[in-house]
């Protein structure tokens, strides 16, 4: 059951990187609340609020890209290992 601890770990890592993504991009929202509430509102902040939403979709974009690279690497290994027991036998 090698092949399938290794799916669940890779599982974990990602599910733990894309966690840890959105707990930073949540304080960083927080503090742009709390800059725009005090009124120490910067020029430059203003547009970046605007284009969160836009870096929200090709961050998840670029997230479910992987994991569909990281499926099909694991159906082509997967695949690898099935056809040399087949071969073998």
């Amino acid at each position: 059951m090698l092949l399938g601890d290794n799916r669940a770990e890779m599982q974990a890592s990602v599910f733990t990187a894309r966690r840890d993504e959105v707990a930073k991009e949540e304080q960083r929202r927080r503090h742009a609340a709390k800059m725009f509430g005090f009124g120490a509102a910067d020029i430059e902040l203003l547009p970046r609020a605007y284009l969160q939403p836009w870096k929200d979709l090709l961050r998840d974009t670029e997230v479910r890209r992987q994991r569909e690279r990281q499926r099909v690497l694991l159906l082509r290994a997967l695949t690898g290992v099935l056809a040399n027991q087949t071969s073998t036998r």
